[in-house]
């Protein structure tokens, strides 16, 4: 009985750490979405498979949305030559990203305590 109780206490306080964090990385309840707005720079450093040059990524510099595309559609189940690489963006403290990432997390049945 006491070591049920003990196993208990550790499944809980590990469940309650892991909410704080989710919380403390989602801005406590805001919902957070991935923030896309880079420099031609951190495009160059962050995704070199997608931008070899500075030159390749200045015309996304600054704008989220065509990077988006760039970057995810046709990836992911998001189409191509559609919005799916900006409207299924990184979303929550997962930042789960793509059509089909997302649709599977939707699917997931509550888990029940």
């Amino acid at each position: 009985m006491a070591r049920r109780s003990v196993c208990r206490k550790i499944r809980h306080h590990t469940e309650g750490a892991h909410v704080a964090q989710i919380s403390h990385e989602c801005g406590a309840g805001h919902d957070v979405v991935e923030n896309l707005n880079y420099t031609a720079g951190a495009h160059d450093a962050g995704v070199p498979s997608r931008f070899p040059t500075m030159a390749m990524a200045a015309p996304y510099a600054g704008n989220p949305r065509a990077l988006r595309h760039k970057v995810y559609n046709g990836r992911m189940g998001n189409a191509s030559g559609s919005d799916d690489g900006w409207n299924f963006r990184g979303r929550g403290a997962s930042q789960t990203t793509g059509r089909e990432a997302m649709r599977g997390w939707r699917r997931q049945p509550p888990r029940s305590p």
